[in-house]
């Protein structure tokens, strides 16, 4: 072991299925370092005392409450930092995958103190709230080993305290009505699905429309969370959380969400590409820009007009998630009556297939059975019934010898006299 290694143990901190496995160097902690950590015994309590001293606390320096939130395996942190009053600064970001949400707390409580540490000005006083307990009892340690981003937080506190801050760390309850922690605890969720790319980098058309379907697909994954799966989701169940309606209009809003189904121009299309009108034929085609459906789609827009949301461009979220828009996606595609042309012209193109190379064409896979696949077909039809075969004889010869008789006929029961 090399030198000024010792005392520190490697360990898997979490597996993830997308990223694989991640490791965590842990260091042995130094000892306790002069900051506070408080923790209360009682929500309502810390709640009184901290809205109670909140304008006391931010004459004296700054306050900030800092968060972490995890979803589909992703961790987003987020925080607000105030100072004599005043906002000083907020942010929220992305950790990706590997980390849980102590971790994600103890990034954001990093990131918070390297904001503190760029300030030049004459204050010296540093409150911070957290609602993990935990954390804080990890901060309050002064044994024992600790992660990399504890590691963080202590060498950027070591720091601060050189030059003479006084850090206090905080326990705050969550969602009980705190305004700095609520803050938080939005700024944190918002930065889960955060691209971990700077926020304002330039991006090609490529990685824009990439981007949009991602979070079109986590929205719909929160979406179903919240409702009843099948025949009570499609609206024709029980329950009050269906679209209502009829089920082809409720699979016309489905292949909306998942920007594929019978649409030419995706990966499910066949044939040609393109729509009646010429252009390539997508979602945003066929609910936004077909010229063909000019007079129908005035229902889309006037639910926008209704809820406020005129404009050049569209919410696609409040377009195929909220009520009044998908509502009107239903409708639009009632009075089109574009799934039932899809589907027509598949079964028509299924028919001409069928006709030109009979038997051999598969539907499913939408190609010829080769003549490969009926060869392996055929061989393992035949060793099948060899097995069988000898299966039978097996068992005859069994109950010859055991003194009983096989039952003719059924050659896997053996009955014994």
């Amino acid at each position: 072991m090399e030198d000024g290694w010792e005392g520190r143990v490697v360990r898997g901190a979490m597996k993830n299925r997308l990223e694989g496995e991640v490791w965590d160097v842990e260091v042995e902690r130094g000892g306790n370092l002069n900051w506070r950590v408080i923790v209360g015994r009682g929500k309502r309590e810390v709640k009184e005392e901290w809205e109670r001293c909140r304008g006391w606390w931010m004459k004296e320096g700054f306050l900030g409450v800092s968060d972490a939130s995890m979803m589909s395996s992703r961790v987003g942190i987020g925080a607000v930092l105030r100072l004599y009053g005043l906002r000083y600064g907020e942010w929220r970001e992305s950790r990706g995958y590997g980390l849980t949400v102590g971790d994600g707390e103890m990034a954001g409580l990093a990131k918070l103190l390297e904001v503190v540490r760029e300030y030049e000005g004459e204050a010296r006083v540093l409150r911070v709230g957290v609602d993990n307990v935990g954390v804080l009892r990890r901060l309050g340690k002064g044994r024992g080993f600790c992660g990399k981003w504890e590691q963080k937080v202590r060498e950027v506190g070591v720091e601060l305290l050189e030059k003479g801050w006084a850090i206090e760390w905080r326990w705050v309850p969550g969602h009980v009505g705190v305004r700095e922690n609520e803050e938080a605890d939005r700024l944190a969720k918002d930065g889960v699905f955060m691209e971990e790319e700077e926020e304002n980098k330039v991006v090609n058309w490529g990685e824009w429309e990439r981007r949009r379907n991602r979070r079109v697909e986590r929205y719909w994954k929160e979406y179903w969370k919240g409702r009843e799966k099948g025949k009570v989701y499609f609206g024709s169940g029980k329950g009050g959380k269906g679209h209502g309606g009829r089920r082809r209009d409720s699979i016309f809003l489905f292949w909306m969400r998942c920007g594929q189904g019978r649409m030419r121009g995706t990966r499910y299309g066949w044939g040609n590409v393109l729509c009646e009108c010429g252009e390539r034929e997508d979602r945003d085609h066929v609910l936004l820009k077909c010229g063909r459906w000019v007079e129908e789609r005035r229902v889309i827009w006037d639910a926008c007009s209704e809820s406020g949301r005129e404009g050049y461009l569209v919410d696609v979220r409040w377009l195929l998630f909220e009520d009044k828009g998908i509502e009107a996606v239903r409708k639009f595609g009632a009075e089109t009556g574009w799934l039932e042309k899809r589907w027509r012209e598949r079964r028509e193109w299924n028919k001409l297939r069928v006709e030109e190379w009979g038997w051999r064409w598969v539907e499913g896979r939408r190609g010829l059975v080769g003549e490969r696949a009926k060869d392996k077909r055929d061989r393992d039809l035949r060793l099948g019934r060899e097995r069988m075969r000898r299966k039978r004889l097996l068992l005859k010869s069994k109950g010859e010898e055991g003194g009983g008789r096989c039952r003719e006929g059924t050659p896997l029961q053996v009955f014994h006299l």
